[in-house]
């Protein structure tokens, strides 16, 4: 059924709901002398109330009104403009309004005295129980029926019967039942009508129909509302209008509800909430009404968005595609653009309609990207590519497009469609990660990631040609002096004016790049086939870069004079690797500070079989700690009777097949290396072990083990739980352990060195210093430290006859021992003149070939039992 007339269904609902009001200048007259009458307005509901004492005389109050007062009350209701009768307790009239006598048309001119009953004989029995429940006070709702006039016209009424109420004597007592009723009626037969055609055009709507109050709740609801819904009529009139409303869109709907008092006619479309949980959509038209009331009509979309859904989310998909999709006829014309390429390129649709797709070119895209494009679609085929375009306000991006063909049914293309992605940012992520990977930050150079790859196609690319290529290893003189004294920041700008100066006395094909730190690495390519003309032209490059280093730069307010050291590698492609070459290079840059820097070396062979063999010798090394071939010799140190008191452990490594390896053969490369660390353990845990072995053995367990600790292993920021724990695990004696520095372990951290000593000796772990005379340590550390022992370096014992100055610094640590309270022990004691003299000097403990080489384990426990023997025989 087509949708009813919005102006015929707000007339027959103005004349349904709302009505003009009954009461006048004369009603509330009425109500100044006890009648009160209240009318529902917006219903249409009259309900009079009568409170006056004195309509009917009693004993009680006759007193209180006078004849005239009473006659002049009964006045008022018979002049009344509504339908009203008042009976006493039996039924009988006692006043009533003329209009009274008209509405129901019985005949008579008189109804006082009369029954009511009698007069409406016709009641319905159950309208009659109504009456006496009123009788008794009880409160009674109103009735409609239809009533059939003498004239046999039939009319709807609505009834209202109320108790008579009084106003009482006593003070603060209210009303009280007067026993009568006061009796109205109203005729209702219009808007019956009215409502009967009303619900005959809604009923039959074939669209939903609602009528809401001002706060939102249902007052009415068609059946097609009903079906819609899924909610009956009851359980409507609990909900409110924005309840049925599916969408999350508040905002939106109390702005539509607001519209609607001002708009005749609002019209929108609305997400349904049906009672199962499914989704309705319907377009509703919403008007007001007087009263503030709202009329709604919904008329059911979704078969429709159904038959079309498939070109509504065609549609949908392509309008929010965040590509932008642009379509053009076969002139290359633009027909259609979404809203995302709207976005980005800032031009309105009417700026593009009609206009070619070349209106948004950078001109950086290469035009062969163009050719093939258009040579692929006019195939009919599919084209994709990267596309650089400008927007309207100059702002370049970089899309990544599909154009394909559109085709009518007949296979013709009729037009064209490009989607693009906006690949901008993520080019620009790709560019900084390209950079990030293979440029150095600082210097913008190619670091050491990209020079690998470079060096990589040159050796190939030289294997094939046999055209030679050179490698320069640039490293700058004294550059850590910079950062010390200047800073880091100055050291940056060196840097930077560094590599600035490189790169411009490049040729073209040639590479710079930033190895690490201060090194740079030149790669010279093209050189020529000739190896005596390759040599000659990379020296003539390399002291052009020499010279250009060997300068002033200027570093702020700082003047810095600078030069470098270059170490330089030729290939050819053969045999070599990138590895190879770079070792190479800076074999012979080490070469070049060592012939005392701002100069250049090319590499010697000779260098390489160093290295080779430094290698080999890192490898064995490796494999000896995991295989534990190492093992301990001990070197006794004596009193000037030839008392044993102790010795000093020294690490020998049994090499499988160079046999013994004395200790000056690896462990300077072990300290290098950093595998002093893993050896260091070993031995300190072997000879704990050895003291906790000896404990048991009377002979033994009163003799004192030094272990020599490396700078690096001191350095360990756990090396004091690392001895503590070697010390629980083994069992051994810490007051028969000594800990042996070297004075060159003092010139950093001494501080760090103290405190570690400090917490050792707490523990009863002694100390000696090794060496002393030979570093540069201060004398004003040498009061700080606890140390136990100081030790005379064999360099100052092996001359003491033929070299004054030797001798004298013999007795100089010897005096400063003594001073300081420490033992002073002889180191590299050989010869019994040495003893003599040292013995003069005033020291008196020894170690030394004089007295016991290293021994083996057994051997040394055979010497010290033979010598406790000797002692016991004396």
């Amino acid at each position: 059924m087509r949708l009813p007339d919005f102006r015929l269904l707000k007339t027959l609902l103005g004349r349904l709901i709302v009505r003009q009001p009954a009461t006048d200048a004369r009603l509330a007259r009425i109500g100044k002398i006890g009648v009160r009458c209240t009318q529902a307005v917006q219903g249409a509901r009259l309900h009079p109330l009568l409170t006056s004492t004195s309509l009917v005389p009693s004993d009680q109050h006759s007193t209180l009104t006078t004849s005239r007062q009473f006659d002049q009350q009964f006045s008022f209701i018979n002049y009344a403009p509504i339908s009203i009768a008042v009976v006493n307790r039996e039924m009988n009239y006692l006043t009533y309004s003329q209009k009274w006598l008209v509405d129901n048309n019985r005949g008579h001119t008189d109804l006082i005295g009369k029954n009511h009953f009698s007069v409406y004989h016709d009641l319905p029995d159950d309208w009659k129980v109504c009456h006496h429940e009123a009788l008794n006070g009880s409160p009674v709702p109103d009735r409609e029926y239809v009533w059939e006039r003498s004239d046999g016209t039939q009319r709807w009424l609505r009834c209202s019967i109320q108790p008579w109420y009084h106003e009482s004597d006593d003070a603060g007592q209210g009303t009280a039942f007067a026993g009568g009723l006061v009796i109205s009626h109203e005729d209702i037969t219009d808007r019956k009508m009215t409502e009967s055609d009303l619900n005959s055009v809604l009923g039959e709507s074939g669209d939903a129909i609602w009528i809401c109050n001002p706060n939102g709740t249902l007052i009415y609801a068609n059946l097609m509302t009903t079906q819609l819904t899924g909610y009956s009529v009851d359980e409507l009139t609990r909900l409110k209008f924005s309840e049925l409303i599916h969408e999350d869109r508040e905002d939106e709907l109390q702005e539509y509800l607001a519209l609607t008092q001002y708009a005749k006619f609002t019209r929108r479309e609305w997400m349904l909430k049906h009672k199962s949980g499914s989704k309705v959509f319907i377009a509703l038209t919403t008007g007001h009404l007087l009263g503030g009331r709202m009329i709604v009509l919904g008329r059911d979309l979704t078969n429709k968005v159904q038959i079309e859904s498939e070109r509504f989310k065609l549609f949908q998909a392509v309008e929010q595609n965040p590509g932008s999709i642009v379509i053009t006829n076969m002139n290359a014309e633009i027909e259609y653009v979404n809203a995302a390429f709207l976005k980005k390129t800032g031009y309105t649709r009417i700026e593009l309609m009609g206009q070619n797709p070349r209106l948004i070119k950078s001109g950086k895209t290469p035009p062969h990207i163009f050719v093939d494009l258009w040579k692929t679609i006019k195939n009919g085929e599919t084209w994709q590519g990267e596309i650089s375009n400008i927007s309207k306000h100059g702002q370049e991006f970089i899309q990544f497009t599909t154009i394909s063909p559109i085709r009518q049914s007949n296979g013709t293309i009729s037009n064209y469609i490009a989607i693009g992605e906006d690949i901008t940012g993520r080019k620009k992520g790709e560019q900084r990660i390209f950079e990030l990977a293979y440029f150095d930050q600082l210097t913008g150079l190619p670091n050491r990631t990209l020079l690998l790859d470079r060096l990589n196609q040159v050796i190939t690319l030289s294997s094939r040609s046999g055209s030679y290529g050179a490698l320069l290893f640039i490293d700058l003189d004294h550059f850590k002096n910079i950062n010390d004294t200047l800073g880091h920041q100055k050291g940056d700008l060196l840097l930077k004016q560094v590599a600035d100066c490189l790169a411009l006395r490049l040729k073209e094909g040639d590479t710079v790049a930033r190895f690490g730190g201060d090194e740079f690495v030149v790669l010279l390519t093209g050189l020529g086939t000739d190896a005596e003309l390759a040599a000659t032209h990379t020296k003539s490059a390399a002291l052009k870069l020499l010279k250009a280093l060997n300068q002033t730069f200027q570093l702020g307010e700082v003047v810095h004079h600078s030069t470098a050291s270059i170490g330089v590698s030729l290939f050819n492609g053969k045999f070599s690797s990138t590895d190879e070459l770079l070792k190479q290079a800076d074999l012979a840059m080490y070469k070049s500070k060592k012939a005392g820097r701002n100069t250049i070396r090319f590499f010697d062979p000779s260098l390489e079989l160093a290295m080779k063999q430094q290698a080999t010798l890192e490898e064995d090394l490796r494999v000896a700690i995991l295989s534990q071939q190492f093992i301990l010799h001990y070197q006794g140190q004596f009193t000037i009777d030839a008392q044993l008191t102790g010795a000093e452990v020294l690490v020998r490594w049994k090499h499988p097949e160079k046999g013994m390896m004395s200790p000056a053969l690896f462990i300077p490369f072990a300290e290098a290396s950093g595998q002093i660390l893993p050896i260091g353990n070993w031995v300190l845990e072997t000879a704990c072990r050895q003291l906790a072995a000896w404990g048991a053995t009377p002979v033994m367990r009163e003799l004192v083990l030094a272990v020599n600790v490396s700078a690096l292993q001191f350095r360990q920021t756990d090396f004091i739980e690392t001895v503590l724990t070697v010390i629980r695990r083994t069992g051994a004696n810490p007051r028969r352990l000594k800990l042996e520095l070297t004075e060159s372990m003092l010139v950093e951290n001494v501080d760090d060195i103290i405190q570690k000593m400090l917490s050792l000796k707490v523990h009863g772990i002694g100390f000696s210093l090794d060496d002393f005379g030979t570093g540069y340590s201060s004398l004003s550390f040498l009061k700080r430290l606890p140390l136990d022992q100081l030790k005379i370096d064999q360099s100052f014992i092996r001359d003491v006859h033929n070299d004054p100055n030797g001798a004298a610094i013999a007795k100089t640590i010897v005096s400063l021992g003594h001073s300081l309270g420490l033992i002073v022990i002889a180191e590299g004691v050989e010869t019994a003149e040495q003893r003599e003299f040292l013995a003069n000097a005033g020291c008196h403990a020894y170690q030394g070939y004089l007295f016991s080489q290293p021994l083996a384990l057994q051997e040394f426990e055979t010497m010290a039992t033979a010598i406790a023997a000797k002692q016991v025989l004396k």
